[in-house]
Formats: structure tokens, sequence, C-alpha cells
């Protein structure tokens, strides 16, 4: 059977798996079957980079209330605020930058 017709295949059952319209193990081996004992790379490594994304896009909201707490309801000094200040618009600048690359922020391009 050549590679097109397997391929077309597999994202049949794959769509079926999806949509449940046959049960995932008759599923799974069909796909072992057409893949001939290779299962798909499944979609746990997507799932578990996007969960990495909304920790990161978490943690880097609560530096940035952090920042806006220190800077305006403390009594530090301008230089300290400054200092953090110049701090967060670094960490603010190489997470958009890691962001941007993978695609999480500008979607539209």
């Amino acid at each position: 059977m050549d590679e097109m017709r397997k391929k077309i295949i597999i994202q049949e059952i794959n769509s079926w798996k999806e949509s449940r319209m046959l049960p995932e193990q008759y599923c799974n081996y069909l796909l072992a079957l057409y893949g001939q004992g290779e299962l798909p790379p499944s979609k746990s490594n997507e799932t578990a980079s996007k969960k990495n994304d909304i920790f990161f896009g978490v943690l880097i909201g609560t530096f940035f209330a952090f920042i806006v707490f220190l800077n305006y309801f403390t009594e530090i000094t301008i230089r300290m605020q400054m200092l953090m200040t110049t701090i967060s618009i670094l960490v603010f600048g190489l997470a958009v930058r890691r962001l941007k690359g993978r695609k999480i922020i500008f979607r539209w391009r």
C-alpha cells in the first residue's frame, strides 16, 4: 500500500477517534495496524507545552503585579524603583521574545 493512502487512512482513523465514532481501543488497534506497529505521537506533548505556556504567562503577570505594588504602594528610594523597573522591562522583553518565537504572541502572522 502506498504511503499517501496510509496517511489518508490514518488521518481518518484519528478523526474517528476524536469524534468517538469507534472505541479508543479499536482506533489504537487500527492505528497500530496501518502504522506497522508504531503509534503516532500523542498530543500530550502539545498539552504539556500549553500548560507550561499558561504557567509562564501567570508567572509573568504575577511578577508584573508585584513590581507595580513595589513601585506605587511602598516607600522605597527612587533609585531602587528605577532598578526594579529596569529589571522588569528586561524580564518582560525576554518573555515577549520567547513567546513570540513560539507563536503565542502575535498569532496573526
